[in-house]
């Protein structure tokens, strides 16, 4: 029942699960029989569902078409029990985004994206004035940044005012192609090794480069803490004002699939947060539903039980 907000890039994911034979005869690809078909929250709706099953009131902020796969987005979304999704934005003007996975048992073959284009002012106007009407409502704010066009400079701007002017935490995990410029002033960044390099000019490869790289982090957008997902190294944690940062090493795992991982972890970190965890066991526990969705194909929801 903890309240938290998600604002970000709502997408779908489409997976065709089959098998392989036989090589098509029209060109040098195979050929999958499609067996069976799955449609997922994909993108931000990743971090919606990791809340919805770990037991979250989640309040949606986003946007999407009017189309077949936003009518597929908004009916998951309708499925998931404690998820309000009257802050969701449908316009005919926007192309909702889909990605379709064709997989062979466990072997990917192929993804086809279709992207959206940045929603225009009007729908804009309308996202802000739903963060405005649930920000009083929630314990915290999860930015879920896949570069999609639903985040610009006003919105995070105004959304990271005036969450701090009322003490709720913002929480971001941010896209490489984004500049975290966007995100100054907020709570903390949740980048992984490589957009902490890309962001700072550090690579955080040994423990003095990768404290620099998080000082950097904090001092260059005027964060609290920052957390760097090291991927087999664990998890780097550097609050402001602190001479050395914590690590919390990985538990050693067979990694089937990557994604969802750094989902999982502004999901379980933000709830902890929300809930009122101390900061580092909130990212003890990320660190284990993190380790825990690496071992599973597909994006999955981890559930409160098996946490």
């Amino acid at each position: 029942g903890v309240p938290v907000l998600v604002l970000g890039d709502l997408m779908l994911d489409r997976y065709l699960w089959g098998a392989v034979s036989r090589i098509s005869p029209e060109a040098p690809v195979p050929v999958l029989r499609v067996t069976e078909e799955d449609s997922r929250l994909g993108g931000a709706g990743s971090v919606i569902a990791n809340l919805s099953a770990l037991g979250a009131k989640v309040h949606v902020v986003a946007a999407f078409g009017c189309d077949v796969p936003g009518d597929t987005l908004a009916q998951l979304l309708e499925e998931l029990p404690g998820v309000d999704s009257s802050g969701v934005v449908r316009d005919p003007s926007l192309t909702s985004t889909q990605k379709t996975r064709a997989l062979a048992r466990a072997q990917q073959l192929i993804r086809i994206d279709r992207d959206a284009a940045p929603p225009g002012p009007a729908v804009r106007a309308r996202l802000r004035a739903a963060i405005r009407a649930k920000l009083d409502e929630v314990a915290a704010v999860l930015v879920s940044d896949y570069a999609r066009g639903v985040l610009d400079a006003e919105l995070c701007e105004e959304l990271i005012r005036e969450a701090r002017a009322r003490g709720i935490p913002v929480l971001v995990d941010p896209h490489p192609n984004t500049p975290f410029s966007l995100f100054r002033g907020a709570t903390a960044l949740t980048p992984n090794r490589s957009e902490t390099a890309q962001a700072t000019g550090i690579e955080p490869k040994d423990p003095a480069s990768i404290h620099a790289a998080a000082e950097a982090l904090i001092e260059r957008f005027e964060l609290d803490w920052v957390t760097v997902t090291l991927d087999k190294d664990g998890i780097y944690l550097l609050q402001r004002g602190e001479q050395a940062g914590k690590r919390f090493p990985a538990r050693a795992r067979k990694v089937f699939d990557v994604a969802g991982a750094g989902d999982m972890v502004l999901s379980v970190l933000g709830l902890g947060i929300a809930a009122g965890c101390e900061l580092e066991d909130a990212l003890r526990m990320a660190n284990v539903a993190a380790g825990w969705e690496v071992e599973q194909l597909g994006v999955v929801p981890l559930r409160r039980d098996a946490l």
